[in-house]
Order: C-alpha cells, then sequence, then structure tokens
C-alpha cells in the first residue's frame, strides 16, 4: 500500500490535470469573493468572510468525476493496473490505493479554494460570523461528502477500462446527481401558501383573505423522501454546506453518516466486482 500511495501522489503532483483544477478552485474562491464584495457594495450592508467559504462543494462532485476517471483510467490505458497485479499487489490495495489518491485529490481541491477565499475574503471583509467550531463542522461536511463522491467516481472509473467511457459516465453522473439535487431543494424550499389580497378597483390592497395552498408544495410522504434523498445524495449535502454560514447554523449530525454509508455501498461493492474482473 505504501509503495502504491508514495507513486500515486509522486504523479498526482506531477499531473497537468491536477494542477489546474487546483488552480480553477483557487480562481473561483476569488471570482466568488469579489462578488460578495460587490454585493456589500451594492447594498450598503457588510457580509462575513465565511459566506461563500464552502461554495466550492456545490462543485467538488464534478471535479472529483473529471480527475477520477481521467486518474483511474491511465492506469488501465497504460497498463499500469496489469503491472501492480503483477508485481504481488492485491486487487483489494490497488482498489483502495486509488480510493485515497482521489479523495486527497478532491480534499485538495477543496483546501485550495478555501485558503484563497480566506485570504481574499481577510482583505476585502476582515471578520467571520460563525465561530471556529461552526467552521469545523462545516469542514467535517465537506471532506465526508468529497469521500463519497469520491467513492463512487473510483466505483465507476475502477470497472470501466476505456477512459472516455469513464469520464463520460462520471461526469453525467455528477450532473445528474447535481441537477436532482437542485431540483429537489427547490421543490423543499417552495411556499406551503400563497399570500392571498384583496384589492379595490385602483388596485390596491385593502385586506387580506384566507392564504391559498401551493399544489406543488411537496406533503406527507412525498416530502419525507424528497428530505431523505436531498441528505443522503452527496450533491444535496454539497448544496446545503455551502448555505451554512449564518449564525442560525445547526450541524447536521446525520449528513456524514449519510456519507459513511455511501463510501462503504460503493467501496464494499467496487472491491468485489473489482477482484473478479477480466482485465484485458
Amino acid at each position: 500500500m505504501n509503495k502504491l500511495l508514495s507513486s500515486g501522489f509522486s504523479r498526482i503532483l506531477k499531473s497537468k490535470l491536477f494542477r489546474l483544477i487546483t488552480a480553477l478552485s483557487a480562481a473561483y474562491a476569488v471570482f466568488m469573493r469579489v462578488n460578495i464584495r460587490n454585493q456589500e457594495e451594492y447594498y450598503a450592508i457588510k457580509l462575513p468572510i465565511d459566506m461563500g467559504f464552502f461554495a466550492m462543494a456545490v462543485f467538488i462532485g464534478i471535479a472529483i468525476a473529471v480527475f477520477a476517471s481521467i486518474f483511474v483510467g491511465t492506469d488501465y490505458s497504460d497498463g499500469t493496473i496489469r503491472n501492480k497485479i503483477t508485481a504481488g499487489h492485491k486487487r483489494t490495495v490497488i482498489y483502495l490505493s486509488n480510493l485515497i489518491l482521489v479523495s486527497v485529490s478532491g480534499m485538495a481541491f477543496i483546501l485550495a479554494y478555501c485558503l484563497s477565499s480566506f485570504v481574499t475574503g481577510a482583505i476585502l471583509q476582515r471578520w467571520f460570523s460563525d465561530d471556529v467550531l461552526h467552521l469545523l463542522l462545516n469542514s467535517l461536511i465537506c471532506i465526508s461528502l468529497t469521500i463519497a463522491y469520491s467513492a463512487i467516481f473510483v466505483f465507476i472509473a475502477m470497472l470501466f477500462q476505456n477512459r472516455t467511457s469513464s469520464a463520460v459516465i462520471c461526469l453525467l453522473t455528477s450532473f445528474i446527481m447535481l441537477f436532482a439535487s437542485m431540483s429537489i431543494s427547490q421543490l423543499l424550499s417552495a411556499p406551503e401558501y400563497y399570500d392571498n389580497f384583496i384589492y379595490d378597483v385602483n388596485g390596491d390592497i385593502v385586506g387580506y383573505d384566507d392564504p391559498i395552498p401551493n399544489p406543488d408544495y411537496p406533503r406527507g410522504l412525498k416530502r419525507e423522501l424528497l428530505l431523505a434523498a436531498n441528505d443522503v445524495l452527496p450533491s444535496g449535502q454539497a448544496l446545503q454546506v455551502s448555505q451554512m454560514y449564518s449564525d442560525e447554523f445547526e450541524f447536521e449530525y446525520r449528513l456524514p453518516l449519510y456519507s459513511l454509508a455511501i463510501i462503504v455501498l460503493f467501496t464494499g461493492t467496487g472491491i468485489a466486482l473489482f477482484r473478479k474482473k477480466d482485465l484485458k
């Protein structure tokens, strides 16, 4: 395992793709921070550094999908995985080493964003609204969902030997999860009732009637299922953590547990299938 990780990290540090995604993450942080600063000036308000501090979580799935498919796919196309097996490395160890390498790379992308966001925010905004504990708890959610994403995309990349096919499937999966979570979030945030104003002949409001139920508001079992999906999907967790910056923040202990379940499920299944896989 140590030899695989050592050679893997050396390869990552030399990877142009890794450097590009890291640079884009840092640049995105500057863009977000400047945008928040413009909002401050436009609305004449003061916003904390931790607003947007974890915005990168929304896109980390796409970044990991690209990196994992190319990183593992190159191992297949170059015949490196067969060479590792020939050299005596167990398939389980090879699989786990790739999961660790991709997970650490994903966390590096997040770290690049956070450091860039902190430095830029310290210059432009200079203050935090949350205490250190809230930031650490947010970081825990962010780390766990990053590893969950890695488990999903390593699972796909390890089972599809063709690098192009692997990249397409990983990207499609990341976009489907993101758009699904955005749709779920939109449904959950819909108002349960609409205000029912009474207007006079001149169009002025003169009173209020009973509120009108929103037919699109999810109720009962449907709402419970949407809430569960929003918490279980890494993309749903990412949308939630990207908004956790206010003093009303409440740590959702179940989110890292859901991520852990995804990690165990996909890693266990992936190892079992990879051990039986016929490497061409």
